[in-house]
């Protein structure tokens, strides 16, 4: 719930960057099972027409330090702005791979000028069971019907295609029945 933005240009290299860094090693039996999903979102912008910008990403990292994956959301163009100080939602969701001990939030501002008019807000990072689809923390029925409602629908990051797959489909349906009443 705290803003951000890029800060003052001082050295006039045109970045800057923060990071938090999350042990999830609690989860290690989950996360090695593939039971854990992860959403990332959050509100990001910039100044105007100004091409400064911010990408805020989830980097998954294993006990030895390697990264595993990263998820993703922005950067934004002026364009995709509209050429506004508008914030703008952005999110995506994903597996966590398997052998992640930390997931680092990071966020990268780019840009030029005095300040990097990067902006971001109300960032937001949780891990969810992969079957538990409305991240409610219990797979129950209002899972087993977001699926059956949204089966046969095809694309990426549907929340329903809980193995990733593309598509909504019998798969993701026993997905959520052999996982019904996990944490409830």
């Amino acid at each position: 719930m705290n803003f951000f933005f890029g800060g003052v240009n001082g050295d006039s290299r045109g970045v800057s960057n923060t990071y938090q860094d999350i042990d999830v090693s609690a989860f290690a039996s989950l996360i090695n099972g593939g039971a854990l999903r992860f959403d990332l979102s959050g509100w990001i912008g910039g100044y105007y027409s100004q091409s400064d910008s911010v990408t805020i990403s989830a980097r998954f990292i294993d006990v030895d330090g390697n990264e595993l994956v990263t998820g993703s959301i922005g950067p934004l163009t002026p364009a995709q702005r509209n050429s506004s100080r508008n914030l703008f939602f952005l999110a995506t969701n994903g597996s966590v791979p398997s052998g992640t001990r930390t997931v680092r939030i990071r966020m990268d501002f780019t840009g030029g000028g005095r300040s990097l008019d990067g902006y971001a807000d109300n960032l937001d990072f949780r891990l969810r069971l992969r079957s538990d689809v409305n991240g409610s923390g219990c797979v129950d029925d209002a899972d087993l019907l977001a699926v059956l409602f949204a089966f046969g629908n095809s694309g990426s990051g549907l929340p329903e295609d809980l193995n990733t797959d593309g598509i909504v489909d019998d798969a993701d349906l026993l997905e959520v029945l052999f996982t019904f009443g996990t944490g409830c």
